[in-house]
């Protein structure tokens, strides 16, 4: 029985690392993806003149285009279908 012990604790030992891999691999991917949608939204934020010299988000901006709500959606829907088309265009060159 003691061999047959061993191996049952080898298989759970061995099937414990493999989820702590995958949990590892999944967390890696999620600051991945988290990363890029801070960069995405950095990008939309400067194309549709939201940000300060310094390329900063702009609170009194954002505060002003708060006041006109159909212009300001235009403005980031259109930065944001360009930033699209960027990404699109860096993803897959065209030969």
């Amino acid at each position: 029985m003691g061999r047959l012990d061993d191996l049952k604790r080898m298989k759970a030992t061995a099937a414990d690392k493999l989820a702590s891999a995958d949990l590892a691999r999944r967390a890696g991917d999620a600051v991945t993806g988290a990363s890029s949608l801070i960069d995405g939204a950095e990008s939309v934020a400067e194309r549709s003149g939201l940000t300060n010299k310094k390329g900063e988000i702009s609170k009194l901006k954002v505060a002003k285009a708060a006041a006109t709500p159909g212009k300001t959606t235009r403005k980031v829907l259109g930065a944001l279908a360009e930033e699209v088309q960027a990404r699109r265009a860096e993803e897959s060159p065209r030969d």
